[in-house]
């Protein structure tokens, strides 16, 4: 089986691994005991992780392909100038610091799209256009 330029494949690495049995094998190949000479330690999910991660969304099509384990992915085609419309309507958003409306524009783009909220937002940078004026 050959990819063609741009396919975009999934691998299926089969059963999930609990972190946690992992971490303890890990410490019982360095010759340790979890619990007595190295703890484990729970400090809960960082932004953007998850329990589990699917092959793919609930809304892709794939295909088999002539390896079990391997899929071929079919995205959805979005047309060019509905990409270009939002584009424009993302831009106009970034630069009006406008987060609800580039939210919305990526929703239409991205139907499913899950936030990370992030609990301390970074500083914002202020976007300049054309020349500062500046010559070295």
């Amino acid at each position: 089986m050959q990819g063609r330029s741009g396919d975009i494949f999934a691998l299926d690495m089969g059963e999930p691994v609990r972190i946690r049995d992992l971490a303890a094998q890990m410490i019982r190949l360095s010759g340790k005991q979890p619990g007595r000479d190295i703890a484990i330690v729970y400090t809960g999910l960082r932004p953007g992780e998850k329990l589990f991660e699917e092959l793919f969304h609930a809304q892709e099509n794939y295909a088999p392909t002539t390896h079990a384990k391997l899929y071929l992915a079919a995205p959805q085609r979005v047309s060019t100038e509905l990409l270009d419309a939002q584009m424009v309507r993302a831009g106009d958003a970034v630069i009006a610091f406008d987060e609800p409306a580039l939210r919305r524009v990526l929703q239409a783009l991205m139907p499913g799209l899950d936030w990370v909220h992030n609990a301390q937002p970074g500083t914002v940078v202020p976007f300049l256009r054309g020349d500062s004026g500046d010559s070295a």
